[in-house]
C-alpha cells in the first residue's frame, strides 16, 4: 500500500484516539485543578518511565519484524503476552520493596495495572501497526476514555476513587487490544516454549533501540524530575506538565507520520523513503507553526478558559517550548527513518548530546526561573537532536 494511504488512515485513527485523550485530560484539569493533575500524571511519568525499563524497547523490534514477509506472528503473540506478565510482576516487586525501604506509599496495585495494561498496549499496538492496521487500537482507547470521561460526573469530588478507575483502564485498555490481536491474526498457538530462535534476534534490535529510547524518554521528560526537585510547588508542576502535553498534542501528526515512515522502511521496499522524509518534514514543520499561532497569540486566555483557574502559568512556558516543538516536528520522522532503516547508533549519540544539554540547562535555569527555565532547556535539547539527525541523515536519503 502507498505511503500516502497508509498516512490517511493512520493519522484518522490516531486522531481519534488522541481527540479522547485530549478531551479527557482537558476534563481531569478542570475537575481536580493543576495540583492534583500535576501530582497524578508527576506519578504516571514515573510509572511510564519504569515500563520503558521492563519493557526493553521490544515494541520497536516487533514493528521492525512483524513488517517482514514471513514472521512467526504465534512467537511474537507469546513473547508480548509473557513478556509483559513478567514485566508487571517485576515492575511491582520493585515498588513493594522501594516502599519498604524508603517508606514511601506508591500503591502496588496502581503499579501492576499501570505496567502491565501499558506493555500489552504497547506491544500489540506495534504488532498492529507492523500490519498498517490502526483501527482496533484506536477505538479501543477511545472508548475506554470516553468511559472514564462520563465517570467524572460520578467521580467529581472523589480523586482517590478516579485514580483508581484510571489504573483500572489502562490494564483493560492493554488486555482489550491483545485479546482483538490474537483473535484476528493468531496461527494455531500450541502450548510449547517461546522459540529462542525467534527471540534472539528481537533482543539484538530491542538492546539497541532501548538505549535511544531510554535517552529520548529523559529527554523528553526528565524536566518533571528537576521542576519537582527544585520547585516543589504542585501547582508550577501541574502548569508544566500540561503544557508539555499541549506540545504532546502538537506532534500527535508528526509521530503518526514517523510510525507509518518506521513501518514502511522496515519492509525494506524501495520507497525512496529518505527524499519522502525530507518532504514530510518541511511539510509538517510549516503546518505545525501555523496550528500553534492561535496559541501563541491569545493563549494567555485560552490556557485558563480551557482548563481552569489554576492553569494561569501556562502561557510563558509554552512560548519558551515552542521552538522546541518544531525542532520535534523534524525530529520524530527523521529518527523513525534512521530506527526502519536498522541505522540505531545515530539516534543514541544524538539522544545521549541532547540529553547531556538538557541536564546542564535544567540544573543552572530551573532554580531561578522555574517552569520558564525547564521550557527554554527543553527546547535548547530538541533542537540540537533535531540538528545532529538532519546533519547525519545524508547517507541514509540514497535508497
Amino acid at each position: 500500500m502507498q505511503l500516502s494511504k497508509l498516512l490517511y488512515k493512520n493519522i484518522f485513527w490516531r486522531g481519534l484516539n488522541m481527540a479522547s485523550v485530549f478531551v479527557l485530560n482537558v476534563l481531569i484539569a478542570q475537575v481536580f485543578g493543576a495540583a492534583n493533575y500535576g501530582s497524578l500524571f508527576y506519578y504516571i511519568n514515573t510509572l511510564a518511565f519504569i515500563v520503558l525499563l521492563v519493557g526493553f524497547s521490544l515494541d520497536s523490534s516487533f514493528t521492525f519484524y512483524n513488517a517482514k514477509p514471513a514472521t512467526n506472528t504465534t512467537q511474537f503473540i507469546k513473547i508480548a503476552i509473557m513478556w509483559s506478565l513478567c514485566g508487571a510482576l517485576l515492575a511491582t516487586f520493585f515498588v513493594f520493596f522501594y516502599n519498604k525501604i524508603l517508606n514511601d506509599s506508591f500503591s502496588t496495585t496502581n503499579c501492576f495495572m499501570y505496567v502491565g495494561g501499558m506493555l500489552l498496549l504497547t506491544f500489540f499496538t506495534a504488532l498492529f501497526n507492523a500490519k498498517h492496521h490502526y483501527f482496533t487500537q484506536n477505538l479501543t482507547i477511545a472508548i475506554v476514555n470516553t468511559i472514564l470521561a462520563i465517570s467524572l460526573l460520578f467521580l467529581k469530588n472523589d480523586f482517590n476513587a478516579f485514580t483508581q478507575l484510571f489504573f483500572l483502564s489502562v490494564l483493560a485498555q492493554g488486555v482489550a487490544i491483545a485479546f482483538s490481536y490474537i483473535l484476528k491474526y493468531r496461527q494455531k498457538m500450541p502450548l510449547q516454549n517461546i522459540d529462542k530462535i525467534a527471540l534472539k534476534p528481537l533482543l539484538k534490535y530491542a538492546s539497541i533501540a532501548f538505549i535511544g529510547n531510554v535517552l529520548f524518554f529523559l529527554t523528553y521528560r526528565v524536566d518533571y524530575w528537576f521542576i519537582d526537585y527544585f520547585v516543589k510547588d504542585k501547582i508550577l508542576l501541574g502548569n508544566y506538565i500540561q503544557v508539555s502535553k499541549i506540545g504532546q498534542l502538537f506532534i500527535v501528526i508528526p509521530s503518526i507520520v514517523a510510525s507509518t515512515i518506521f513501518a514502511v522502511t522496515a519492509e525494506g521496499k524501495k520507497e525512496n523513503m529518505g527524499q519522502k522524509t525530507i518532504k514530510l518534514s518541511k511539510i509538517l514543520f510549516v503546518s505545525t507553526f501555523i496550528l500553534c499561532l492561535p496559541l501563541l497569540i491569545w493563549g494567555k486566555w485560552i490556557f485558563p478558559f480551557l482548563f481552569g483557574k489554576t492553569f494561569t502559568l501556562m502561557y510563558q512556558p509554552f512560548l519558551l517550548l515552542f521552538p522546541g516543538i518544531l525542532a520535534l516536528t523534524i525530529l520524530l520522522p527523521y529518527a523513525a527513518l534512521y530506527s526502519g532503516k536498522n541505522k540505531i547508533n545515530q539516534k543514541v549519540i544524538g539522544a545521549s548530546l541532547s540529553l547531556f544539554i538538557l541536564i546542564v540547562f535544567d540544573i543552572f535555569l530551573i532554580p531561578t526561573y522555574n517552569i520558564n527555565g525547564a521550557a527554554l532547556a527543553s527546547s535548547i535539547g530538541y533542537f540540537i537532536y533535531s540538528m545532529y539527525l538532519i546533519y547525519h541523515s545524508k547517507t541514509l536519503n540514497q535508497d
